[in-house]
């Protein structure tokens, strides 16, 4: 197999598992965000959760990282992975946009950003290594 498919399946793990984290918390916070440092620290225990297997699909395809002959072939991989990446985006957006108090939007904001920086992290990583494999590594 192919090591950007490793960086791929590692997005779609990433993303979606930080998505419905940060949907479970996000709901939590617009209901007290008076709590917000608990919930804050509960959800970064579950990203850590989450990203257990995406880290080690990454370790996987860096041990397995060949150059490859065409761009054809880390083209669906790329676009898979960037496809995952604007869906969680959009996701993590929309879902703040969504029953939130005055008193809240600031919190609920800065909840939000840092959701869409954890979302993008394995998307930048797989994309880099993808384009590391194209360039002769």
């Amino acid at each position: 197999m192919n090591s950007a498919y490793f960086f791929m399946f590692a997005v779609i793990i990433a993303v979606l598992g930080i998505a419905v984290n940060f949907k479970i918390h996000i709901e939590k916070l617009k209901e007290d965000p008076s709590r917000s440092g608990s919930i804050q620290s509960k959800f970064f225990i579950g990203v850590a959760l989450v990203e257990a297997i995406p880290i080690i699909l990454v370790v996987i395809g860096f041990t397995k990282l060949t150059t490859v002959s065409s761009f054809n072939e880390i083209l669906l991989p790329g676009i898979i992975t960037i496809i995952t990446a604007l869906f969680g985006i959009l996701f993590v957006f929309l879902q703040s946009k969504v029953d939130v108090t005055k008193a809240s939007k600031g919190v609920i904001n800065t909840f939000t950003y840092i959701g869409i920086m954890l979302i993008m992290a394995f998307p930048i990583i797989a994309i880099v290594s993808m384009m590391t494999m194209l360039n002769g590594g």
